[in-house]
């Protein structure tokens, strides 16, 4: 039943992912002839202009951590949800603004909500110290100095008394605060 009713979904991957070993090996040198002549990109492009990228892709996330929760899947989207909400604004790769990097005082609430539902699911990962940092640098980004120690704080003492690379570059931050 469960692979019937993901039937759809498995057809998608399928028709995306196709290089699989089903291809003759004769073909293969041959489609490897034609792609050195083509230039087809061998992929669909989605035009996703005026679309809640953002948005879409938190529900994707959500999906698998309510579908598979406690799962290393559950894991993977908890951190590909903070990534995304943590946002982007590289203007080096032509990448769009989004995330806390667009608003801010929209999104901070839902990465504090979302860190604090993965931390307590997964206690262990080694992802936590980055997303904390993330979050301290957030703060800072915002001249927000209270919320950017109690975050690097909470670095230093997740860090166990071990010298990591989260733990002294929290340090090193705490030393020099103020741009």
């Amino acid at each position: 039943r469960e692979v019937i009713s993901r039937l759809t979904q498995i057809k998608d991957i399928v028709t995306y992912d196709s290089g699989g070993n089903e291809i003759n090996i004769l073909a293969r040198a041959y489609l490897q002839n034609g792609d050195f002549w083509s230039d087809a990109d061998r992929e669909f492009i989605i035009d996703s202009s005026w679309m809640p990228d953002l948005d879409i892709a938190i529900s994707w996330y959500d999906k698998i951590i309510n579908e598979f929760g406690g799962t290393t899947s559950a894991e993977v989207a908890y951190r590909r949800k903070l990534f995304t909400l943590t946002g982007s604004a590289n203007p080096e790769t032509n990448s769009s603004v989004f995330g806390l990097k667009e608003d801010f005082k929209k999104y901070i609430p839902v990465v504090l909500e979302t860190f604090t539902i993965f931390e307590r699911e997964f206690p262990k990962s080694p992802f936590l110290q980055g997303f904390r940092y993330q979050i301290a640098q957030a703060y800072w980004t915002q001249s927000d100095w209270d919320n950017t120690r109690f975050w690097l704080r909470k670095i230093i003492l997740a860090g166990d008394g071990k010298e990591t690379f989260y733990t002294e570059t929290a340090r090193a931050r705490l030393k020099k605060m103020i741009y």
